[in-house]
């Protein structure tokens, strides 16, 4: 089962979207959601996994958590808000977040891989 979404997965304007600090994203994550690329990958998460992943942040209560498409609109949020703390760990550092990243280059925030665990 897929349990990894990588930043090339998701359009960089997805990502900057959905993951605008300071302000509510809501409303563009359901936008995003329904867009058929990004909704191929969300959709193609287990819904278990993805359960118990966003059980592990101890954000959302069981009730909350039976809502798997509600879920999968927490993913998308959580993943381009790590994928975007990547990107400006990245541009300040003056490397391509979307390309090969230099060996030692360890970002201390976000990451180019969104992992449910």
């Amino acid at each position: 089962m897929t349990r990894e979404i990588l930043i090339t997965d998701l359009p960089l304007d997805c990502i900057m979207d959905c993951s605008t600090p300071g302000q509510a994203a809501d409303d563009d994550v359901y936008f995003w959601r329904r867009d058929p690329a990004v909704a191929k990958i969300l959709d193609a998460l287990n819904s278990d996994t993805v359960r118990r992943g966003l059980k592990g942040y101890g954000a959302w209560d069981e009730d909350e958590l039976a809502d798997d498409e509600q879920n999968r609109h927490r993913v998308l949020w959580l993943a381009c808000g790590n994928f975007r703390e990547y990107i400006e760990e990245c541009k300040e550092q003056g490397i391509d977040p979307f390309g090969e990243r230099p060996e030692d280059f360890d970002p201390s925030c976000g990451s180019d891989l969104f992992t449910l665990e």
